[in-house]
């Protein structure tokens, strides 16, 4: 049964070799010497070949007669037909070893049997010869068989059969062989046939063509049968010994290197390449006239990713196999289509697969090759399309002003920040108009779908949210710079304390949520803001009238000295100072005044009688008793009167007075801004949360100016005679003079304004549902804008 399917196919081949010998080729005899190589193939696989033995060797070699003299055990008689032909001819050959007659190629399909070798089991594999007479195509079905075999069958001994060569060119090729065989590490014996009895089988050493390594192969030699013996050479009993040899050189261990590799004959490269030209036209006609009916540019939607994808294999002049450049030409037909699964397409690649098989090497084109020049110019046309399309992905922004929130979204595919850019710019007049006009501090959230670049140092008072896949930045400041604002007013109301200072504002908080950030060192804490200062207290107010304290002053002087009637009075008033009237003795003095014309004459008056008396009691005793004790002290008292001086008596009398409203308290100075946070969350976690410093507490205000006091002085003076009555009226000198007393302020001990200080205020962190929400209405946003998009590797980190 197998034996006659062999047959039934060989004489399949050998008639379509015979149509395919021509140079006009139809698709249909193409496909037929396909369908035909399938049906080889599907015959061998039918065999497990296990360890092989090879036979090769040029059709008429007598292949078929040395297996059955190796492998066989009956007598192997071999007879000469005539003196034009060089085969071999056998009688009883070994089962299934179809042992041919005449110079005619007979055998195609490897003729297999199995044999014991040194106690091992082999699969002897009897192979097509070369340089079939039968065409191009029969070669080229022999040379798949060979390949085939060596492809699938990795331990394989070679038996190369050969006649003593002739010509160079049968030299040249027979060393190809062996040389070929040998570098594969197989174990290879050559064995020469008809030869004459002078042949010398070492000839194998002598040729240059055969590797140096490899000139000491096992050789043998065959004699050739003459045609004076009418029974027949016998093959079996005299040539034992060298059966035993080529045994025994094939049974030795083999050392595998490179994969045996036979040429295809020349006659067969020319069918080769017309079967390879003709398949590449069908192939480019097939794929162009799918491609132009399932592409539609509306119905075509690209990632990102697929689009840089595409134009690198648009851009690409590199040769590729048609099966390769056919998966990258299906990206471009939407996915509903297909053009790897259509028929004419999979018959295409069927068909060169085949022809990469017979040339063993695979069939690389440029893309010009495999599309008509049609579908090369709607190639070029889709690729200035995907390029502007890309293009205008990768520059993409969207601006979006919250003002309600006080916030600006800024959105890209691959969002770019630079000092000289528009947007650098729209966004510091967002965050500056923002900080005009409202104490609230602004949010700038910039998305980034695939990817954020910030080259410029970005300095505004701001919360910043980043959201990308990766952030690349520069440094970023987000502190409060300067100082709160002042009181509006430098003092305080009259009579009212000021008021504290504000406190500063809070650093800005950085939030970078990403998978990976680049420059991480660039991250700037953000410092406080600087407190403002304290407003001053305000100044007192003094209430009183000058002139009608100065005149109210004078009158109760006057009514306090009525009541200094004597001299005596007067100097009580050294021991108790406080007089009516809230007055007060600061000073007393008195001085006694020189005499007067008056107290002159009575101290004469008193020197006469006292002189007279003296004179009246020498000149008349009997008077001195009587004059004596009158005259003499009357005259010495007013001596004694005429002798004393009236006294000047001074007093320096004071009285404050302090009517108003008390000096205010100032103000303490804001407390400064905290420092601003920073989050880091990669990858979904938290890595990095760090805090800035915070601003200086602002400047105390200073306290108002106390209230005056007003100092009435006044200077009395008033003589006393000499019998301590007042004489005149006294006299009075008033002055006013107005005192800062520091010692009468108001403000206690702290000094500052009794009302409660207001608390720095930290910045609040934007919740993750509204940044998430955010980030859904850009990306809403990006796949309107870019409907033939899709987007799906992108999300939030």
């Amino acid at each position: 049964m197998q034996l006659e399917k062999a047959e039934r196919l060989e004489e399949k081949i050998t008639k379509l070799a015979l149509r395919l010998d021509s140079a006009n080729l139809s698709d249909q005899d193409i496909d037929r010497g396909l369908e035909l190589i399938k049906e080889v193939q599907a015959f061998l696989e039918q065999t497990d070949y296990g360890n092989c033995i090879a036979v090769l060797g040029a059709t008429g070699a007598g292949k078929s007669t040395v297996v059955s003299m190796l492998f066989g055990n009956s007598k192997l008689l071999v007879h000469h037909e005539d003196e034009y032909t060089r085969v071999l001819i056998a009688e009883k050959p070994l089962p299934g070893i179809n042992i041919q007659y005449g110079s005619l190629s007979k055998t195609l399909l490897p003729a297999v049997l199995s044999a014991s070798v040194n106690g091992q089991s082999m699969m002897i594999v009897d192979m097509p010869g070369t340089h079939d007479t039968r065409g191009p195509f029969a070669e080229l079905v022999a040379h798949f068989i060979l390949n085939w075999l060596l492809a699938n069958h990795k331990n394989v001994q070679f038996i190369i059969v050969a006649t003593p060569p002739q010509e160079r060119s049968q030299e040249v090729r027979l060393a190809g062989s062996v040389n070929r065989a040998c570098v594969s590490g197989s174990n290879t014996v050559l064995v020469f046939t008809k030869c004459d009895a002078d042949f010398d089988p070492r000839i194998a050493t002598k040729m240059k063509a055969i590797y140096p390594e490899y000139r000491d192969i096992p050789v043998f030699a065959l004699p050739r049968p003459r045609k004076l013996d009418k029974e027949g050479l016998d093959y079996s009993s005299p040539l034992a010994e060298m059966k035993l040899n080529v045994l025994r050189a094939l049974a030795s261990p083999a050392k595998q290197a490179s994969a045996f590799a036979e040429p295809i004959p020349d006659t067969a490269q020319l069918l080769l390449r017309t079967f390879c030209k003709r398949n590449i036209e069908l192939a480019r006609d097939a794929l162009s006239q799918v491609l132009g009916s399932q592409y539609s540019p509306q119905q075509s939607r690209y990632t990102i990713s697929t689009i840089s994808e595409l134009l690198a294999i648009l851009e690409s002049h590199d040769p590729l196999t048609f099966e390769t450049f056919v998966g990258q030409i299906e990206r471009f037909v939407p996915r509903s289509s297909s053009i790897s699964g259509d028929s004419t397409v999979l018959r295409a690649i069927e068909r060169l697969k085949f022809m990469e098989m017979w040339s063993e090497s695979p069939l690389m084109r440029c893309k010009g090759e495999w599309l008509s020049a049609k579908c090369l110019g709607k190639l070029e046309q889709i690729k200035r399309n995907l390029n502007s399309l890309n293009l205008n992905v990768h520059k993409y922004q969207n601006l979006e002003r919250k003002r309600r929130e006080n916030t600006i979204v800024v959105s890209g595919y691959c969002l770019r920040l630079t000092s000289s850019s528009r947007l650098y710019s729209t966004i510091e007049d967002f965050v500056k108009a923002t900080n005009s006009t409202t104490e609230a501090i602004p949010t700038v959230v910039l998305i980034g779908f695939k990817a954020i670049t910030i080259t410029a140092e970005l300095r505004v008072w701001a919360n910043v949210v980043i959201i990308s896949p990766e952030v690349c930045m520069a440094k970023i400041d987000l502190s409060a710079e300067g100082q709160a604002p002042p009181p509006v007013q430098f003092y305080a109301i009259p009579g009212q304390s000021g008021v504290h200072g504000v406190p500063g504002r809070s650093g800005g908080i950085l939030t970078i949520i990403c998978n990976e950030l680049v420059n991480p060192q660039f991250i700037h804490l953000s410092a406080g803001q600087q407190g403002g200062d304290g407003q001053n207290g305000s100044d007192s107010i003094n209430e009183f009238d000058l002139e009608s304290e100065r005149q109210r002053f004078r009158t109760d002087v006057g009514s306090a000295l009525n009541s200094l009637t004597s001299l005596k009075e007067w100097e009580s008033v050294s021991k108790y100072p406080y007089l009516p009237f809230g007055l007060y003795v600061s000073k007393w003095s008195k001085r006694e005044m020189p005499p007067d014309t008056g107290h002159m004459a009575l101290t004469a008056v008193g020197s006469a009688i006292t002189a007279s008396g003296v004179a009246v009691s020498a000149c008349l005793p009997l008077l001195a008793p009587i004059v004596a004790p009158t005259m003499l002290p009357v005259g010495t008292g007013m001596i004694r009167k005429g002798i004393q001086r009236n006294t000047q008596v001074t007093l320096e009398l004071e009285r404050s007075i302090k009517k108003g409203k008390a000096a205010g308290r100032p103000g303490r100075g804001g407390y400064g801004g905290c420092g601003g946070e920073c989050y880091v969350v990669k990858g979904g976690h938290e890595v990095r949360t760090r805090r800035g410093a915070s601003g200086e507490q602002g400047e105390n205000g200073l306290p108002g100016k106390s209230l005056q006091t007003l100092l009435l002085k006044g200077t009395v003076t008033q003589e006393y005679g000499i019998f301590g009555c007042r004489q005149g009226e006294p006299t009075v000198d008033i002055a006013a003079v107005l005192m800062n007393d520091a010692t009468c302020t108001n403000v206690p001990r702290s000094g500052f304004s009794p009302e409660q200080q207001q608390s720095t205020m930290r910045n609040s962190l934007l919740r993750r549902s509204v940044v998430e929400g955010y980030y859904e209405e850009a990306f809403a946003e990006l796949k309107k804008t870019f409907s033939q998009c899709d987007f799906p590797d992108v999300e939030m980190p």
